[in-house]
């Protein structure tokens, strides 16, 4: 109580604000906020100040009730945006979904009376005429939308790394499940050097560096095995591909839906702050966003028979740690744990990546202090002490942001089953190509494995 009489008894009281002596400057209560008074946890205290309030009494309205007074820290909360701005590097602008469906989730995140919308781009072997759309004036579709279709073989959810859209996903590593896409993986194209799935249903725009943690543009990036989009496919007379027959009534003609066996689902996400999904980007709301945003996807999408794969790269590999860590938080009741499985490439050790990074600039020093205000969730190495889910690692070998040794202190401290595939000649993000096919194929065929027997059979 002394200690508390000592910074309150020349104290002069005011509605909203306090004033301090001139003398009195130096103390450490002058260089806090008016509303940064801890609550009080100590009876003495209280009486302290109830006399105080004797004293000087106060307008009701600016009474400082001492359980409810919140701290604020402006500094650290200077700190954070500046790391959240540095490290997850989010944009807004318009990027061409080309065959993705767009579809939006409005998901509670932080207080249980607002709703955040989630921008999600859907990736999938079904014919377009059994894809849904939106609805005219909106422009995507939602969740419940997707209830007519049946649930996928295999349901990918993914998390894109550093500046990464969902606009750019594709459906790797589905494309190369036997199962799902048959024809993808045995119809290669002869022509360009794509090799491995150079189809039209397949290839795709290549994204762009999803990790550079620096200030340096990134450069372009992603495997050929995870292949972009292509245009619309033109015939011999110079015509577009004729878009699904429309009946009498005006309505697009239902096609034909894969068979079960042969369906697979990509959900990737836009993290708040990118695209049109609400919200402002931030590591620390980053694991909870998504918590709620798989949660739901798994609840909507999840049949009796699905597989369901948590893929990242590179920074999103950490989202994915965590959920892996905490399952029981997030996944669905009905859902069995034993149908998760994890696809990781170049997971960093967030905190030494940062801090190599700053090493280039001679700020290594600076941005320990950012480094501190880093979240718990988002600690690679535990979490992969925590995860025992089967997992399949893919290491660059030239890795210049994640560096090798940095990716093998997770893979040593992952308590569950996995295998690492080292891709040879290969920077942070650089493309797979043909030289990777075999031991990417072969990882892929060990994971599928490690599902239940009822997954895997059609």
């Amino acid at each position: 109580m002394g200690c508390f009489q000592k910074y309150t008894k020349n104290l002069v009281f005011s509605p909203g604000h306090l004033r301090q002596p001139r003398r009195q400057r130096r103390t450490p209560f002058h260089y806090r906020h008016p509303f940064s008074i801890k609550p009080l946890s100590h009876a003495g205290d209280r009486v302290a100040l109830e006399k105080l309030r004797s004293i000087c009494p106060l307008d009701p309205l600016y009474s400082y009730i001492p359980t409810n007074i919140p701290i604020f820290h402006p500094l650290r909360s200077l700190r954070i945006r500046f790391l959240d701005r540095c490290v997850l590097r989010p944009s807004r602008h318009a990027i061409d979904l080309g065959d993705l469906t767009r579809c939006e989730l409005s998901l509670r995140l932080s207080h249980p009376d607002r709703t955040a919308t989630i921008e999600a781009f859907v990736s999938t072997n079904q014919p377009p005429g059994a894809v849904p759309t939106a609805t005219p004036p909106q422009d995507a579709t939602e969740i419940a939308d997707w209830s007519n279709i049946s649930p996928p073989r295999t349901l990918l959810i993914k998390f894109p790394g550093t500046a990464g859209r969902a606009e750019r996903s594709s459906p790797f590593p589905a494309n190369l499940m036997p199962s799902c896409n048959n024809e993808a993986i045995a119809g290669v194209s002869s022509q360009g050097t794509d090799g491995l799935l150079n189809s039209d249903a397949l290839s795709r725009r290549a994204e762009p560096s999803v990790d550079n943690l620096d200030s340096r543009r990134a450069e372009p990036s992603v495997d050929n095995l995870d292949s972009r989009r292509a245009e619309p496919s033109v015939d011999n007379s110079g015509s577009r591909r004729a878009e699904p027959s429309v009946d009498n009534s005006g309505s697009r003609r239902a096609e034909p839906s894969v068979d079960n066996a042969d369906h697979y689902e990509v959900w990737t996400w836009n993290p708040p702050g990118y695209g049109r999904s609400s919200g402002r980007a931030s590591l620390t709301k980053l694991v909870s966003a998504a918590e709620a945003f798989a949660s739901q996807v798994s609840l909507a999408r999840c049949g009796p028979n699905t597989r369901i794969w948590l893929c990242g790269n590179s920074l999103g590999c950490l989202p994915v740690l965590s959920l892996s860590a905490r399952l029981s938080e997030w996944l669905p009741q009905r859902v069995a744990t034993d149908r998760c499985l994890l696809w990781l490439r170049n997971p960093p050790d967030l905190a030494n990546t940062i801090l190599r990074v700053a090493d280039r600039y001679a700020s290594r020093f600076w941005m320990q202090r950012l480094v501190a205000h880093l979240p718990d969730q988002l600690n690679a190495v535990d979490n992969a002490a925590k995860s025992t889910l089967p997992a399949v690692f893919l290491m660059s070998e030239h890795d210049q942001l994640v560096p090798p040794p940095i990716q093998r202190s997770i893979h040593e401290a992952y308590a569950g089953e996995h295998r690492v595939v080292t891709l040879t000649d290969l920077d942070h993000g650089g493309p797979v190509d043909e030289q990777h096919r075999d031991a990417v194929q072969s990882a892929l065929n060990w994971l599928t494995s490690k599902a239940p027997s009822s997954l895997n059979s059609p």
